[in-house]
């Protein structure tokens, strides 16, 4: 029997379960827990998880001011207690119209969409999922894997949900080996050569692809027979990150203790690295 229920693009653990709830981007179409605020791969912001997070923070603020409105006489003068219940006041008025801005952009914005979606979403499960796996069953006895590229890639250029695909980790890791870095690295090569300010920029991305290389080996999702297939292709792409970045054990041994804990690889955690690598 399943231990997750799944309602309206988030996966809910089941009751008795410790695996936290997971949500699926609707930018990106990546997994990830429903706690985080924003996607950790294409930094959709995530509503209900940001609104919480604000919300907090807004308490937070009141709390403080409240410490301030109820200082004993001898300590605060009555126009600092005047200005903490004014303050506390715009709080409370503010908070109240951020949750029914919050709930009408929500409802708006997504109400419809989702189930207009849910439909067909499941028609291009029902007709492609069966044609991804049958590619990558061919590719895993012959090596071959163009069919169930250009099967997923298209998926993916029409916005369909190529995520749910079963073997999904595996197939985007190896776009990223066949095509995607490549062309990332002679991008890059070309913007230092012509000293273009947007070269820092695409670094952040090659850095953010290459690591999932690197990281192959800690992934939970991929198989053992994936990770066989997949890391000899990686090597050098790896090799290419370690001297381009000047990426030392112990730095890289940072981002794999991380990924290890949070199970996702964060993007601003490579533009960070870049930043101060480059600045």
């Amino acid at each position: 029997m399943s231990t997750e229920t799944q309602t309206a693009g988030i996966t809910a653990p089941a009751a008795g379960t410790d695996s936290p709830a997971k949500i699926s981007c609707p930018s990106c179409g990546a997994t990830y827990d429903a706690s985080q605020e924003a996607c950790p791969y294409c930094g959709h912001v995530n509503e209900p998880a940001d609104e919480q997070s604000f919300l907090r923070e807004l308490d937070a603020s009141r709390q403080e001011v409240q410490k301030m409105v109820d200082l004993p006489e001898e300590t605060a003068t009555k126009e600092v207690r005047r200005s903490g219940r004014l303050i506390l006041t715009v709080l409370a008025v503010f908070a109240g119209l951020t949750l029914i801005i919050a709930f009408a952009v929500h409802f708006l914005s997504n109400n419809d969409r989702y189930h207009r979606d849910d439909e067909a979403d499941y028609l291009w499960m029902q007709e492609n999922l069966p044609r991804l796996q049958a590619a990558y069953d061919s590719g895993m006895a012959d090596g071959d894997f163009t069919e169930l590229i250009t099967l997923y890639e298209e998926g993916q250029k029409d916005g369909n949900p190529v995520w749910r695909f079963t073997h999904d980790a595996f197939t985007s890791r190896l776009i990223l080996i066949k095509k995607n870095i490549p062309e990332e690295i002679r991008q890059a090569e070309l913007l230092q050569e012509q000293n273009d300010g947007r070269y820092r920029n695409h670094l952040h991305l090659l850095l953010y692809d290459e690591m999932q290389l690197a990281l192959i080996a800690d992934d939970t999702v991929l198989s053992a027979e994936e990770k066989d297939y997949l890391q000899p292709l990686s090597e050098e792409f790896v090799a290419d990150m370690r001297s381009r970045f000047s990426m030392t054990d112990e730095e890289f041994d940072a981002f794999r203790s991380d990924y290890t804990q949070k199970r996702f690889l964060s993007f601003s955690d490579c533009e960070a690295y870049v930043d101060e690598r480059f600045r």
